[in-house]
């Protein structure tokens, strides 16, 4: 089926290109800013339409996926390297890095720096050695 310019095919999975080309676009690009106006320009799509279709077809908003993203690749680098608290909120998008503590502590219930120096690996060891 044609529409707005994609070839839209369901696939095995159920998933259709559009889907998967939003999700690939996202997943490659997250850690730059990605605004609801560029994804619509790069799907050549109204904000409205792409904004809907996200929500219906994912269940989550654009920027709720975005964030997810964010935390989840941040959360890596604090448990996986030694890179300072800064340096990860900018390697993860975020501009501000107030926000980032702010967002990360209310996602995951501790700071961004205690999880870094509490890595959750040596809390499973901890909780299996009592």
């Amino acid at each position: 089926m044609w529409e707005k310019g994609f070839i839209i095919e369901n696939d095995k999975s159920g998933r259709n290109t559009i889907e998967k080309e939003m999700i690939s676009y996202i997943q490659q690009n997250f850690m730059e800013k990605i605004s609801l106006k560029e994804f619509s320009e790069q799907f050549h799509l109204s904000e409205k339409y792409i904004s809907r279709y996200f929500k219906e077809h994912f269940h989550i908003t654009l920027s709720q996926y975005i964030t997810h993203l964010r935390l989840e690749y941040a959360k890596q680098l604090l448990q996986d390297t030694d890179t300072p608290v800064t340096e990860i909120a900018m390697q993860s998008g975020y501009q501000n890095v107030s926000y980032f503590i702010r967002i990360f502590k209310k996602t995951y219930g501790v700071s961004p720096l205690k999880y870094k120096k509490n890595k959750p690996s040596t809390w499973k060891e901890e909780k299996i050695s009592r």
